[in-house]
């Protein structure tokens, strides 16, 4: 039988009219910030802040940053006080070519999901658990709305957010404490009450100062219904959660974080791990990285395909060799083109391709496809 029919149809009809949080929560918010960043950014001083500290320090970054985005669009002398000396040279160094750096420097911000199907990828974890009822994760992720998708399809013991980019590590910091502060609060107008600057992609291209998006903005292609009900179902599990880490750090200097419980680790990447955001090399260090912080029990990373509903569940043991639960084909599909003078047509031609994980993967060559996309 395929397993793959416990993807069902959501029972939308089950959704709540009301959109109020029904659960407040006590637990603190920790913020982590990794080398790098602490060699960018002249207000970063700490590799860990409490949410007390945090606040005034993501603050200050974030009306720093909009100088400094501004002036740099505008092709006038960037703000001198939001860099520290030698700050954008370490980038540079780091992402010669690739317009990753703008991204860290929280001018070109990917807050609108361009991921499909999302859940998909959770329900697959979840019925690969050994204990379906009772297992809890300690879960990973990167992006805006996915780490919310996540815990509400498992039982995240602890909610870890990951990301390079310091305006999505701030939106995330405001959204968790508006729904502390404000447990009676409509989850339309807490989402209302976030800034989102200088937004990429999608619907929000054009938003470049701080201003509202809607969750169907942040949603992208996916159904705006579908984003609410998880948004929900994470509001109704905040409480049970409990401990929140939000991570600013690139994937290759990324570490897992000791964890007393030892729950299962699943780690959900979106497409972070493309060439054109991780070189090959780096891809090597988070592996390192990885190993310094091993605990016994083995991790489930998760890719997903920008823009489609193909994924993959990799599994990272111990002695960092990776083997592959499932994966779906992921494909490049280029368009048909015309000729400059349009006398000739090109067809459009779809290839296939690896990820750094399948390379590396123990069993890349048995095929075992996560969803029925294949």
């Amino acid at each position: 039988m395929n397993r793959n029919i416990l993807y069902i149809t959501l029972p939308f009809w089950l959704i709540a009219c009301n959109t109020e949080i029904k659960n407040g929560s006590a637990q603190q918010i920790n913020v982590h910030v990794s080398e790098t960043h602490l060699k960018v950014f002249a207000d970063l001083q700490n590799k860990t802040y409490t949410a007390a500290e945090a606040s005034a320090v993501l603050s200050k970054m974030s009306e720093r940053g909009n100088r400094f985005c501004r002036d740099n669009l505008a092709g006038k002398s960037e703000t001198t006080d939001f860099l520290k000396s030698g700050g954008a040279a370490e980038l540079a160094a780091e992402w010669p070519k690739s317009n990753y750096a703008a991204m860290v420097l929280g001018c070109r911000n990917w807050y609108t999901m361009s991921d499909m199907a999302v859940a998909n990828d959770f329900i697959r974890i979840h019925a690969e658990s050994a204990n379906k009822t009772r297992q809890t994760f300690d879960c990973y992720s990167v992006g805006f709305l996915q780490p919310y998708i996540m815990a509400a399809n498992l039982n995240c013991n602890r909610l870890n957010i990951v990301d390079a980019d310091f305006r999505i590590i701030k939106a995330h910091f405001d959204f968790l404490n508006l729904i502390k502060n404000k447990p009676a609060a409509n989850i339309r107008s807490l989402i209302a009450e976030l800034k989102f600057s200088y937004a990429a992609g999608g619907p929000t291209q054009n938003k470049v100062t701080d201003g509202a998006l809607t969750i169907a903005e942040l949603c992208g292609k996916n159904s705006e219904t579908e984003c609410l009900h998880y948004l929900l179902t994470f509001l109704g599990k905040f409480s049970a959660i409990k401990e929140i880490n939000l991570i600013l750090s690139p994937l290759h200097e990324f570490r897992f974080l000791p964890d007393k419980q030892r729950a299962a680790s699943v780690f959900y990447t979106s497409n972070a791990f493309d060439p054109n955001f991780t070189t090959e090399k780096q891809f090597e260090e988070f592996l390192s990285e990885s190993g310094k912080t091993a605990e016994d029990s083995d991790r489930l990373i998760i890719y997903h395909q920008s823009e489609e509903k193909s994924f993959g569940v990799y599994k990272l043991n111990k002695a960092l060799q990776i083997s592959t639960v499932c994966a779906d084909r992921y494909r490049n599909v280029l368009a048909s083109r015309y000729s400059p003078n349009r006398c000739r047509c090109f067809p459009g031609k779809t290839t296939e391709y690896d990820t750094y994980f399948d390379k590396k993967s123990l069993n890349h060559q048995i095929k075992n496809y996560c969803s029925d996309a294949g």
